[in-house]
């Protein structure tokens, strides 16, 4: 045997039979046993499977960059064309299959696009589904439509396509008047608002200023600011509605009575507070409660019981509002000052103190509508004003820290009126305020007043 004819019996493969091979285009062939596929079969096998799947990939890869150099309108340039949408269209069906909606919806939006020709009706039926349930009610009428168009009577989802643009009609009617309601009711919520600045805006103007009346000892009383009639939220209902109560016109202080103005009435009547007779101190809500036995205690109580008016803080200055008063001590004040100014002063009650917190604000008139009041601020984008926000950062509400004279800590409310963040007052239905509502009965180191007159 010759050289040539010993290499091609080398080269042809000793157990060769039709199927034993897997197609590969190769003049190779993989030897498989003979009568069975043992384990080196199945391994070669998926080689095979694996070299065809490379094989079919880099021809696809040359057939699309053959495409993107061909003349358009050349076979090469639609034979791409038709692959890239037919990829399309499985993955538009694949999407739907999966529930992923709104994909399935973008891949038949750029089936559109590379469609040479119209596109089969069975799609547009399926992406008028598609859009309905993910809500995308004028792509999914439009799409039915189309349906009904190309496929005409004989479509296979002709009577679902119209009960389908049927019902997609009726979601978009309602919508429609979902929205046009929801307009109506945001202009009667603007309106509403509107109506409330204005009356708040007209209160500020009817606020006005008062001379400060002069006493007969010398000296002048407290400035004043005379507030207009207006009405307060006295107690919250159910339903949604307000105990209403009326407030007529009077006057108010400022500012809360400050140590200056408090030291002159007790210069004048030599007059003792009630913590000074009793030695009981002022109570102070955060000091940390110890018992006899406990160590501490005595101290405690020594520094406890020296509390008063005059010594609570050494930062204490004239300008800072007085504290540590009882109830008892601010009515006698207000009887001292009405006999100086031949006018009558009083502590103010409840819904004046309320009523002047809030008087000139939108968020005072909202609180007469309690329906109204939450969404002002979650749903129309409504704020406090700022004077009201700084007294809500105030810290340790229920301890009195000397933030600086009257006026230092937040500044005066729209009519003028100034409330120290921190600083409880007593009002004359013997409560306490810190914005609107009553409190119980106690004297304080964060507890001071405020006078009142008619007007």
């Amino acid at each position: 045997m010759d050289r040539d004819a010993m290499m091609a019996t080398r080269a042809t493969p000793k157990h060769c039979r039709p199927g034993a091979c897997t197609g590969v285009a190769s003049d190779a062939c993989y030897p498989l046993s003979e009568g069975h596929g043992g384990p080196n079969s199945m391994r070669h096998i998926s080689a095979a499977k694996a070299l065809l799947s490379l094989v079919l990939a880099t021809a696809l890869i040359a057939e699309l960059a053959y495409a993107a150099t061909a003349e358009p309108g050349s076979d090469a340039t639609s034979n791409a064309t038709g692959i890239e949408f037919d990829r399309l269209v499985a993955e538009f069906e694949l999407r739907i299959e999966q529930r992923e909606l709104r994909r399935a919806v973008e891949a038949f939006a750029e089936m559109q696009r590379v469609a040479s020709g119209s596109i089969p009706h069975e799609l547009w039926y399926q992406h008028a589904v598609a859009c309905h349930e993910a809500g995308l009610l004028d792509a999914a009428l439009e799409s039915a439509n189309q349906y009904v168009l190309v496929a005409g009577r004989e479509g296979e989802h002709y009577r679902q396509a119209l009960r389908l643009s049927v019902l997609i009609r009726d979601r978009l009617e309602e919508a429609e008047r979902e929205r046009q309601a929801a307009e109506r009711e945001r202009a009667q919520e603007l309106a509403f608002l509107e109506a409330l600045e204005l009356k708040a805006r007209t209160q500020q103007k009817q606020a006005v200023d008062l001379p400060q009346d002069l006493m007969k000892g010398g000296g002048a009383a407290p400035s004043m600011v005379r507030l207009p009639e207006g009405r307060v939220c006295r107690e919250p209902r159910e339903g949604g509605n307000c105990l209403m109560t009326d407030v007529p016109a009077f006057a108010i202080s400022k500012h809360a009575v400050t140590v200056e103005e408090f030291r002159r009435f007790v210069r004048a009547t030599r007059y003792r507070t009630t913590s000074e007779n009793r030695r009981t101190g002022c109570y102070e809500s955060r000091e940390v409660v110890l018992w006899p036995g406990d160590e501490g205690y005595e101290r405690s109580q020594r520094e406890f019981y020296r509390r008063t008016w005059k010594t609570v803080s050494a930062e204490q200055t004239d300008r800072h509002p007085v504290v540590c008063v009882s109830f008892a001590d601010a009515n006698r004040y207000a009887a001292w000052l009405s006999d100086q100014t031949g006018r009558r002063y009083t502590v103010p009650g409840q819904v004046q103190w309320q009523w002047a917190f809030i008087a000139g604000t939108t968020i005072g008139h909202l609180e007469l509508h309690p329906s109204k009041y939450w969404r002002a601020f979650h749903d129309w984008g409504h704020q406090k004003p700022q004077y009201w926000r700084c007294l809500d950062r105030a810290e340790d509400v229920g301890s009195y820290r000397l933030k600086g004279p009257v006026g230092s800590s937040c500044p005066p409310n729209p009519v003028g009126i100034l409330f120290e963040g921190g600083l409880w007052e007593w009002n004359g239905d013997e409560g306490w305020n810190h914005g609107p509502g009553p409190q119980t009965r106690r004297i304080r180191v964060d507890l001071g007043f405020r006078v009142a007159r008619n007007s």
